[in-house]
């Protein structure tokens, strides 16, 4: 009587972000040279493992206000600060309505990655990982491509911000090549040795940048301009494309925001982990793009020093300039200030850095193989030879791939988001089949709706570049509105949720079953009449003792407290039967397992008529392949 859906079992915790390391099993390495790299990186005190799903066995008992820190931390630093810049010099906005857009649509942007960041402990994979799914194994290949550029993109304008101010703080004398590449050389140090210290890094280097921050604020205030509103459409055409600026960069976090949770074990709550991101992302972002609004001001402050000090040096110019004409002293502590700001960029690039090491392993399965120091190594030399070519246009930059951003991520988190509560209707996953394309669904109607409401994205955008028909008929301004992001996601939940039944039931058959002729949706449709059958039969066996027999052969006894309809099962008064091989669970009294390690369930003959049982499930087996005939 196995239960073959995929599970795992929590034993107890292990040390908060304590290193893990892999089973060997994992990844089959035909060259020696990366088998060798990969044990270097152990002996260094790097993370070891790449994409690969995270076992339950190997979480740690990592505190979900990691989150909270992670988060702000990489949103405290200048490119955040250059976002809230962009809305009066680049939207054309005033003080006010600046301020409400960015509340108002960091309120929705923040909630995307905070409910993809919940994939981590509940699934095990990194965010990219979860459209296999729904996608299928070539789109979802795509997909990654778009997330590796996307990882490249952040990388260099995250880097660019910081060069920036660095620039100014050396007075012309330090070029902006070197500061670009003094920050590109810590974030890829920090990056090399991955998750756990990324985490460590994170909870403290906030401090500084706030603080900095703060001073910055202080010492600008008197110089900051109440630009004034405008009205009629052209303010609406200008809050709406900023409006997708914002959007594009919260759900950028999206595709990456499970990489930074996926250690933290799957009792952590789904409301805590979204509460503390939400948090994280939602006041870091809120408060730091007010202050760049704030400082876009200075552009018409009467006073020509500022206008001349952004012209020849930029925003990082600008960002000096309000420690101007005071006192020598508080130009001096200026420049530290400037000097730290500089820097905070390392925050954000060295968790680019590290994503961009997974993003090149989920392009093909031959790459896996290749570890994650080698393709953050590679990715790093990339993005700082973008970064120095377009050095001289960070608005421009800054601006044009925030929009292209949203364009293609916005469609693709609503039907990831669709797929997951509404389909699955949360956690139903096979987890075992990550890795396998045979499993894995064709995903017609998740592509089919990526790809139409990506076209829809391109035809409402508006770009220097490009301006849409759909942008242009609008109007309201030169380049008409951009109302991509809108379209894109009602779109795609409409779409999806048209084609998602359909094509949901026609996914591939197993090419290696010998019962070929039985389609997908009968067995689909007999796996859940078992799956309730063993449930309401296990329903009866609560508060009597089992013996359970897992995948890994370990042999639990204990009294069944409860069974739920996935037949996650938790046990108190736990005995592992195996203690010799298993002293280390010697101390456990209460378990949970769900799944896959679950190799059958033992009982007394005189409490179950099993043959009763296994009748059942036979004839209802008969029932469902003579229905597909």
């Amino acid at each position: 009587m196995a239960l073959e859906t995929e599970a795992t079992i929590s034993s107890g915790p292990t040390n908060d972000l304590e290193k893990v390391t892999p089973p060997a099993s994992h990844i089959h390495f035909p060259n020696l040279l990366w088998l060798r790299v990969r044990n270097w990186s152990r002996t260094i005190g790097a993370e070891e493992f790449g994409v690969e799903r995270v076992p339950e066995d190997m979480r740690t008992s990592q505190s979900p206000r990691d989150l909270f820190t992670m988060f702000f931390a990489a949103n405290c630093n200048m490119s955040t600060l250059a976002l809230g810049f962009l809305g009066p010099t680049t939207f054309g906005l005033g003080w006010w309505d600046s301020f409400l857009a960015i509340i108002f649509f960091n309120l929705i942007g923040a909630a995307i990655p905070a409910l993809t960041v919940r994939f981590g402990p509940n699934l095990g994979l990194r965010t990219m990982l979860v459209p296999r799914y729904c996608f299928g194994w070539w789109p979802s290949k795509i997909l990654a491509v778009f997330n590796l550029i996307d990882a490249l993109g952040w990388a260099a304008v995250n880097t660019l911000s910081g060069a920036a101010v660095l620039y100014d703080a050396g007075n012309g004398k330090l070029p902006m090549t070197v500061s670009i590449l003094i920050i590109g050389l810590i974030a890829i140090i920090l990056g090399f040795f991955g998750y756990r210290v990324l985490h460590i890094y994170s909870r403290y280097c906030w401090i500084v940048t706030i603080i900095c921050l703060i001073i910055t604020a202080g010492f600008g205030a008197r110089h900051f301009i109440n630009v004034p509103m405008g009205h009629g459409s052209t303010e609406s055409s200008n809050i709406l494309s900023f409006s997708t600026a914002i959007i594009g960069f919260e759900v950028a976090w999206a595709t990456i925001s499970a990489d930074y949770s996926v250690y933290m074990r799957e009792t952590v709550s789904d409301n805590v982990t979204f509460s503390w991101t939400y948090a994280g992302l939602l006041t870091s972002q809120v408060s730091i793009e007010l202050l760049g609004a704030a400082i876009g001001s200075l552009c018409v402050n009467p006073n020509p020093r500022f206008k001349s000090s952004y012209d020849t040096r930029g925003i990082g110019g600008l960002v000096g300039s309000v420690f101007e004409d005071i006192h020598p002293g508080v130009r001096g502590l200026g420049y530290l200030i400037e000097v730290l700001l500089g820097l905070s960029a390392a925050a954000v690039t060295t968790a680019n850095v590290y994503s961009l090491g997974l993003a090149g392993q989920m392009v093909s399965k031959r790459l896996l193989v290749v570890p994650r120091l080698v393709w953050s190594l590679i990715g790093s030399i990339s993005y700082l030879a973008i970064a120095i070519a377009a050095r001289n246009y960070l608005e421009d930059v800054l601006k044009n791939f925030l929009l292209i951003c949203a364009y293609w991520t916005v469609p693709f988190c609503a039907i990831l988001l669709a797929e997951h509560y509404v389909w699955r209707s949360g956690y139903q996953y096979d987890l075992a089949v990550w890795n396998d394309k045979k499993m894995l669904p064709y995903g017609i109607a998740a592509s089919v709706t990526w790809v139409a409401s990506t076209v829809l994205a391109v035809v409402s955008m508006s770009q220097q570049w490009w301006v849409g028909p759909i942008a242009a008929a609008i109007g309201g301004s030169a380049n008409g509105t951009d109302i991509s992001w809108i379209l894109a996601a009602v779109m795609s939940v409409l779409e999806d949720t048209k084609l998602s039944p359909q094509t949901t039931l026609t996914a591939r058959p197993n090419n290696h079953s010998t019962q070929s002729h039985v389609s997908v949706a009968p067995l689909q449709a007999f796996k859940a009449t078992a799956t309730m059958l063993f449930f309401s039969f296990f329903k009866t066996l609560t508060n009597q003792t089992v013996t359970i027999e897992l995948k890994n052969d370990i042999r639990i006894r204990g009294i069944l407290k409860s069974v739920d309809q996935y037949l996650n099962i938790k046990l108190d008064d736990v005995e592992v039967l195996d203690l010799v091989k298993y002293p280390h669970l010697s101390s456990v009294k209460n378990m949970f397992i769900r799944g896959s390690v679950v190799r059958y369930v033992m009982l007394p003959r005189s409490e179950v008529d099993v043959g009763l049982l296994e009748d059942a499930t036979r004839r209802e087996a008969s029932n469902q392949a003579g229905k597909a005939r």
